[in-house]
């Protein structure tokens, strides 16, 4: 017989167990999205070049990861 408890599934990030699972799937699926319709939205300016050669369009680089907050944070 168990006398002590113990979590079964603990996952890093806030809130442990089933309650943090949504959010760490969604993460990379929601990136994946991002860095297409940005690939997608860039597309029509990629021929256009500067004088010098160089691509006229460019996207922004990478910043940290940063934390956002949501109503369903704790």
């Amino acid at each position: 017989m168990l006398t002590e408890t113990t979590s079964i599934l603990e996952l890093p990030g806030k809130g442990a167990g089933l309650e943090a699972l949504p959010r760490l799937a969604a993460q990379p699926l929601i990136a994946l999205a991002m860095e297409a319709e940005i690939t997608a939205s860039m597309e029509p300016y990629r021929q256009i070049k500067a004088a010098d050669g160089k691509a006229a369009v460019v996207r922004n680089g990478y910043l940290p990861e940063r934390t956002i907050i949501s109503r369903s944070a704790h």
